[in-house]
């Protein structure tokens, strides 16, 4: 009477896997946003500043916002890389994509925090809200039944695969 289970092979990626990439992606773009509004903050805040702070105050504000703009890129990379592997259905990188969203958007509004002029600000802001906006929809997309029957039916076909090519039983643990 009722219709089977909806069951999801290796082979087929479900659209929220997809979708999820795409959030990813999305906040790659908003990732590498925030280090180009940091840099040239930076420049604009010298600029601004120059004649109320001490050189060696405006350095060390530049040294940070240098060093934030840098961070952000290594973190769009990670969050590139993390998009590819879930598209490639790897199960270390859907745990890991948990990982690094979660935290991104537990501290996402930690950006917020800068010394920064006016305009920057509400850039920041708005780059920040969409970047945690990719994030948590990343991992909604990630945590639902379709995604998780597809990591789980990826990791069981692995495991099947190493037994078959080790002649003995494919679970890991197996004594």
């Amino acid at each position: 009477m009722y219709p089977p289970p909806a069951t999801t092979t290796p082979g087929t990626r479900p659209v929220a896997v997809t979708r999820a990439a795409r959030a990813l992606l999305v906040a790659v773009l908003l990732t590498v946003g925030i280090a180009a509004t940091a840099m040239v903050s930076s420049v604009v805040a010298f600029d601004r500043y120059e004649s109320s702070y001490s050189r060696r105050t405006l350095d060390t504000f530049r040294d940070v916002e240098v060093a934030a703009a840098v961070g952000y890129l290594i973190l769009a990379l990670v969050v590139a890389a993390l998009a590819w592997g879930i598209l490639r259905g790897r199960r270390g990188t859907w745990i890991a994509t948990f990982v690094v969203s979660g935290l991104c958007v537990s501290f996402g509004f930690c950006g917020l925090l800068n010394l920064l002029p006016a305009w920057s600000e509400l850039v920041s802001l708005v780059l920040n809200l969409l970047l945690v906006a990719a994030h948590a929809t990343a991992i909604v997309l990630l945590a639902s039944r379709p995604s998780r029957e597809f990591f789980t039916a990826r990791r069981a076909a692995a495991d099947a695969d190493r037994g078959r090519r080790t002649g003995g039983d494919p679970r890991p643990d197996h004594r």
